[in-house]
């Protein structure tokens, strides 16, 4: 048994340090290019997105995983300053929530504020398989945030706004309407030149005392969505109207039960077992009980 043990530990050994120079050889730009189809190349999973539409999800090989992982993991912690608190998508445990924690708070000191407003915008765009940055790319979060941030920091030191917060191409702004207003005006004309095209349709503009001045011709396009009672942002309720709020989670909650329910007709202990562990069990629900008053989550 030790000298079996030796072995395994001396080819293991070999093993790390081959794929540690592999890797390295990659970092460096090294790699020869007649391997690049081989090891950069990634199969494309359709997947059919709620409203409709396919998803496509890169599942690349593993030798790109590693190798696109071990990059993000080394250059990301010297992304936090460059970043400047204002991109939430990358390099920060639970940034989603941090925005929606800001926001929930914003609304609880100032939402009577009439001369508010806050805008919400869902980026969405159609790529080629060929082109920018692949959904299931390790590095994909990092090299969009990359692209997006001169845009952002534009926004910073153009407008005096009481928050921006972005989760990737999820933005969130809050300021004074006619601000955010010009500030929607300034994604919309800078967006394309970096590949960024905004879709009025998954935009919002809410504020739980509503500014007439956001009625005015030419403040927001005419098209763009206006919910009454509140939004559902990254995932979470962000409303004054506690009815709004409780709606959103027994949605979640049932959905939840539904998902479960599925789950137990697969006939697979094992595969029931990871998907309850990661996704569709009580760990669904972790998020919102993170996210949500107790009381308003206490009846679903």
């Amino acid at each position: 048994m030790d000298c079996l043990s030796g072995a395994a530990m001396a080819v293991s050994d070999e093993l790390v340090d081959s794929i540690y120079g592999v890797v390295n050889l990659f970092l460096a730009g090294k790699c020869p290019m007649g391997l690049g189809e081989y090891g950069a190349n990634a199969p494309l999973t359709p997947l059919v997105k709620p409203g409709g539409g396919i998803r496509p999800i890169a599942d690349g090989t593993v030798w790109r995983c590693l190798v696109l992982k071990v990059g993000a993991v080394m250059v990301g912690p010297s992304l936090g300053s460059y970043f400047d608190g204002l991109q939430f998508g990358v390099g920060v445990s639970a940034g989603g929530e941090a925005i929606l924690y800001a926001v929930i708070r914003l609304i609880e000191d100032r939402g009577s504020d009439v001369g508010l407003s806050l805008l919400l915008y869902y980026g969405e765009h159609t790529l080629w398989s060929s082109q920018g940055v692949q959904q299931g790319d390790p590095l994909g979060p990092l090299l969009f945030a990359l692209v997006l941030q001169p845009l952002v920091c534009k926004i910073r030191d153009a407008f005096d706004v009481c928050l921006q917060a972005w989760y990737l191409d999820d933005g969130t702004i809050i300021g004074d309407t006619l601000v955010v207003g010009k500030v929607l005006q300034l994604i919309m004309e800078d967006g394309p030149c970096l590949g960024l095209h905004l879709n009025v349709e998954k935009t919002e503009v809410f504020w739980p005392t509503e500014d007439p001045r956001s009625r005015l011709v030419g403040v927001f396009p005419p098209d763009i969505a206006r919910p009454l009672h509140g939004v559902k942002l990254l995932g979470g309720p962000t409303s004054s109207d506690p009815v709004f709020s409780g709606e959103l989670m027994m949605q979640r909650v049932i959905k939840t039960i539904g998902l479960m329910d599925k789950v137990s007709q697969l006939d697979d202990p094992h595969c029931e077992l990871l998907l309850l562990r990661a996704c569709t069990g009580v760990s669904k629900l972790y998020f919102a009980l993170r996210n949500c008053p107790p009381g308003i989550f206490e009846a679903a």
